[in-house]
């Protein structure tokens, strides 16, 4: 299954070839305008762009929508491409301390906790909703597993990770960049396979979880993705999924 409903038009995006994209790729329904002339004022990507939106579906895409092999052009500052920057922070070592409490009572990261009281402030503060959604979202709501597989997909330049590694798991990494990826090999020792995801090799049934971190709004062909990353997934495996929400207040 593909994911564009494209129009067989091609059109030049500011060097950048694109085809038009003005259907639902899940209803086939003409999209409405959600926004126009629209510019990446982050990493300076070519192109001037409109979103489209699909009001029986709720599903929001680009348009006009780049083709694969075009794609590497609206990536060349991307924020992945550098190492992380080293701030310095007076409450860091609490954060820390309160962060490695809630992991280990509400998500089984057990060996963090250094002391009983630890733990207990742990439940505690996991307990608020503001404190415990950000901390899981640091492991992207993964719970520990003894000897478990990790894949991330878009790795980037590897800091998830090394996180995750640090936290017990055996980690494969699947970049298409290669600058990202060559960071994440030499900041962090991970193994960090250049690929997309079409083109991967991977064995089939290998993971017991699979985690993309806003990747697949990127992804020329989402749906087929998915499938792909489920094969490569084992029987009780979990694939995690972080994405824009359209309707938030921020969007």
């Amino acid at each position: 299954m593909t994911w564009m409903q494209p129009s067989d038009e091609l059109v030049e995006n500011e060097g950048v070839v694109c085809r038009k994209a003005p259907k639902c790729v899940l209803c086939g329904r003409d999209g409405c305008v959600l926004y126009t002339r629209l510019r990446d004022r982050f990493f300076s990507a070519p192109g001037v762009w409109q979103i489209r939106w699909c009001a029986s579906c709720r599903l929001a895409w680009l348009d006009p929508h780049p083709l694969p092999e075009e794609i590497p052009k609206l990536y060349t500052k991307y924020y992945t491409h550098e190492p992380p920057a080293e701030g310095a922070d007076a409450l860091k070592a609490v954060r820390h301390w309160i962060r490695d409490g809630v992991l280990a009572s509400r998500l089984g990261y057990a060996e963090l906790a250094q002391s009983r009281v630890q733990r207990v402030v742990g439940w505690l503060m996991g307990g608020l909703s503001v404190v415990r959604d950000r901390v899981e979202l640091g492991v992207m709501g993964v719970a520990a597993r003894r000897r478990g597989r990790l894949l991330d997909v878009g790795c980037g330049s590897g800091e998830f990770l090394a996180r995750m590694k640090a936290l017990g798991w055996e980690v494969v990494g699947l970049e298409p960049d290669e600058r990202a990826a060559q960071l994440a090999r030499e900041r962090w020792g991970l193994r960090v396979d250049v690929s997309w995801i079409h083109n991967a090799d991977m064995r089939e049934t290998s993971f017991d979880v699979i985690t993309m971190n806003h990747v697949l709004e990127h992804l020329n062909d989402p749906l087929g993705s998915l499938q792909t990353l489920q094969r490569w997934l084992r029987p009780s495996g979990t694939i995690v999924v972080t994405t824009p929400n359209i309707f938030a207040l921020c969007h």
